[in-house]
């Protein structure tokens, strides 16, 4: 009997140590599955938060794009209401050819060319403005709305005052004078 004694006890001895071995084992597995599910909150929490980040990133993008758009189809806008504006300005200049303004205009302005340009001058404009410029025998056929242009007798010296050159002129004061009274803005 010493013997299964000895068996016995070295089978208990072996049941011991493998349930000592397995509550071990199942500690530390209950261990590292704790660490896991602990690791795998945080990269969930991670992925979490980067995706928040990148769709606020994204979500500042899209409205940063919509603002810029909004503006560039303001800004157009703008600019053909303003080439609008300056359409209908050329419309009416085109209308007062037939006024006493325009007549008056044009002779002042005559004047003041003929006297820069000195002797041998010479004076063009349309056929429909030549009795205005009569008295400085103008050549004709000036391909223009209005106005005439005049050139010393070197040809050095060119003064172009046609209704299209005194209107680019002033272009830019019109356009920033309409910007001022469409939209209250400085241009």
């Amino acid at each position: 009997m010493g013997l299964e004694k000895l068996v016995e006890e070295v089978r208990r001895r072996g049941q011991d140590e493998a349930r000592a071995a397995s509550a071990l084992a199942k500690g530390e597995a209950d261990d590292i599955t704790k660490k896991g599910e602990a690791q795998g909150e945080a990269v969930i929490k991670e992925a979490q938060a980067k995706g928040a980040e990148a769709a606020k990133a994204h979500k500042a993008e899209v409205i940063s794009r919509a603002r810029s758009q909004g503006k560039r189809i303001l800004a157009d806008a703008k600019k053909q209401a303003i080439e609008r504006h300056l359409e209908a300005v050329w419309e009416r200049i085109l209308e007062m050819r037939q006024k006493e303004e325009y007549l008056s205009l044009m002779r002042h302005l005559a004047e003041d060319a003929v006297a820069e340009a000195g002797k041998g001058f010479r004076l063009c404009s349309r056929k429909e403005d030549a009795k205005l410029f009569g008295r400085y025998k103008p050549e004709t056929g000036l391909d223009s709305a209005g106005g005439f242009v005049v050139e010393d007798a070197k040809g050095r010296l060119r003064i172009d005052c046609t209704l299209e050159a005194l209107f680019e002129e002033k272009k830019g004061d019109l356009t920033g004078l309409l910007y001022r009274r469409l939209f209250g803005e400085r241009r």
